[in-house]
């Protein structure tokens, strides 16, 4: 009995601790800008913290302030994402977030600093000389 105890009120004190590391840094309205499903919005959250923390490892506060979706993200084609992280009242770090499925539906996430150049749409399931020759995967004219 005494085991059990002790046991329930570790448990409790680590899930009382864990409740503010769980605790969402975004409003609900911006988790809506992004195509993504709930549980690969998490992972991609989670990934841009991280980044976020490795770029500015200075800054003691992040919250997801915007998600601009550039691309839909598809079955068969990447999508793109700008997520911007604010870190006080005046300074906004933007990401871009490439999503890559590789078609038995696992996603694989990039993010890197966001330069102001936006890539172009890519069928990756498609071979690679077919990428390069019709970046847009747009129906050759006749």
């Amino acid at each position: 009995m005494k085991k059990a105890c002790t046991l329930a009120l570790l448990t409790l004190l680590v899930l009382s601790g864990c409740e503010s590391v769980l605790k969402p840094s975004y409003d609900l309205s911006v988790r809506n800008n992004s195509f993504t499903s709930d549980t690969l919005f998490r992972r991609v959250h989670a990934a841009v913290i991280r980044v976020d923390e490795s770029e500015h490892p200075e800054s003691s506060q992040r919250s997801l302030e915007r998600i601009e979706a550039i691309y839909q993200l598809s079955e068969a084609e990447m999508g793109v994402e700008r997520w911007t992280i604010r870190h006080d009242e005046k300074n906004y770090v933007p990401y871009l977030v490439k999503l890559m499925p590789n078609g038995i539906g696992y996603v694989h996430i990039t993010i890197s600093p966001d330069k102001g150049s936006i890539p172009p749409r890519i069928n990756p399931l498609l071979p690679a000389k077919a990428r390069t020759e019709n970046p847009d995967n747009l129906p050759k004219a006749k």
